[in-house]
């Protein structure tokens, strides 16, 4: 196969530097697309790393709440509990206290104390003593009725109290039930909006570290085909560079050769007048050195003659 011309490679270096410089044009470009998609994927990855740090506080937050209702739920519930049992109570002791409520143990007792007085202080007879004395006796039993009944009565109202405490304890543990739901199901709402900017966020982060690890694909293949132009344009870079110094040396030969071949029958006549020993003329003698330069330069270019 004939080897390819100075002019024809010159021909597919210059194609192949155009490629390389529309190459490295692309590669460029790339680059900056690389860059450009990396900050951007980064940006979006920050945003969602701070939307995963809020949404991990507001869960952190709601959880508390619902933590809170369930407590304070089970708290109320107990509280209930207990208030059903004070109104069964009261419902009970209601039933056995008597209506209207008895005249009160203190003046039944001041009465019992200003009759023993009499008793024993005012002459009387056995009759009138024996009726005193039993109508003590009945004062002293109606006493005890009636401090048994005020000693309901003050269950009753001790329960009564206990009972509205119980219920005021209730309404604050019911309030604090609402508020802490109110705010959990508003940490909730927080938290959908949340999950859906970090979705958003995520999409996007993904998009561009997607188009990245693609452009980095094609960006490795334009390397690639770089490496192997600029190896081709080097390899025919020496080639034309050989071949242009080959042609540069078989052109300084022929003109040797053909300074030579002008300068020989000259040359030959003066090596004869030398030869008999004739004195020869400075331009007989110019010519002989000249013509004994071009046959060394002939030797060292190996130039057949």
């Amino acid at each position: 196969m004939a080897e390819a011309s100075p002019e024809a490679l010159k021909v597919e270096l210059k194609q192949i530097r155009q490629k390389i410089a529309t190459l490295r044009s692309e590669i460029q470009r790339m680059r900056k697309n690389m860059v450009e998609y990396k900050q951007k994927r980064d940006e979006y990855n920050e945003k969602v790393k701070e939307i995963a740090e809020e949404l991990r506080a507001k869960r952190k937050l709601r959880d508390e709440n619902n933590s809170k209702v369930s407590f304070y739920k089970e708290i109320r519930a107990g509280l209930r509990e207990k208030r059903k049992e004070l109104l069964n109570q009261l419902s009970q002791l209601r039933e056995e206290l008597p209506k209207p409520a008895p005249k009160g143990s203190r003046k039944i007792k001041e009465l019992i104390d200003k009759l023993e007085w009499r008793l024993q202080t005012v002459p009387m007879t056995i009759e009138e003593e024996n009726a005193l004395v039993e109508r003590i006796r009945k004062l002293e039993e109606q006493l005890y009725k009636v401090k048994e009944q005020e000693e309901k009565y003050k269950q009753y109202r001790k329960i009564r109290s206990e009972l509205d405490k119980v219920t005021q304890e209730i309404q604050k543990y019911h309030k604090l039930v609402l508020e802490h739901a109110k705010a959990s199901q508003e940490y909730h709402e927080q938290i959908i909006k949340l999950r859906e900017e970090l979705s958003k966020f995520k999409e996007e982060a993904d998009k561009y570290h997607n188009n990245l690890q693609e452009i980095k694909n094609v960006f490795s293949a334009k390397l690639e085909e770089l490496t192997k132009l600029e190896e081709r344009r080097r390899e025919l870079y020496s080639k034309v560079k050989e071949l242009m110094i080959k042609q540069a040396a078989e052109k300084a030969a022929k003109r040797i050769q053909r300074e030579r071949e002008m300068l020989e029958s000259k040359a030959k006549v003066a090596m004869d007048k030398l030869q008999r020993g004739e004195q020869l003329t400075f331009e007989e003698f110019v010519i002989l050195q000249r013509y004994k330069e071009l046959e060394q330069q002939l030797v060292n270019q190996k130039v057949p003659r």
